[in-house]
């Protein structure tokens, strides 16, 4: 959630969606943000400016071994034109 900001530079806290999900047996957490991505301090790590009108779908799925993440990030259009595909791989995964 600290890596985007609403329009008014206010955390998103308030507005981001969060859609409990099953993969099998296993717990998973769809988190939905849209806002503006702010620019990451780490090379490599993220954007270097801020990016308004940005989308992140992020996954949590906790197994026996540990909470798994899945993040996608991008233009809002793209990424929520994704969504359904993004719910299907995080419903499809499985452990041994």
């Amino acid at each position: 959630l600290g890596q985007f900001e609403t329009a008014d530079g206010k955390p998103v806290n308030d507005t981001a969606k969060k859609e409990q999900l099953k993969a099998g047996a296993l717990e998973v957490t769809l988190v939905d943000i849209a806002g503006t991505m702010k620019a990451s301090g780490m090379p490599g790590m993220g954007p270097t400016e801020d990016k308004k009108n940005w989308h992140m779908l992020g996954g949590i799925v906790v197994t026996p071994a540990g909470p798994w993440f899945f993040k996608a990030t991008g233009p809002e259009k793209t990424v929520v034109a994704q969504r359904a595909a993004f719910k299907a791989l995080l419903s499809s995964v499985k452990t041994k």
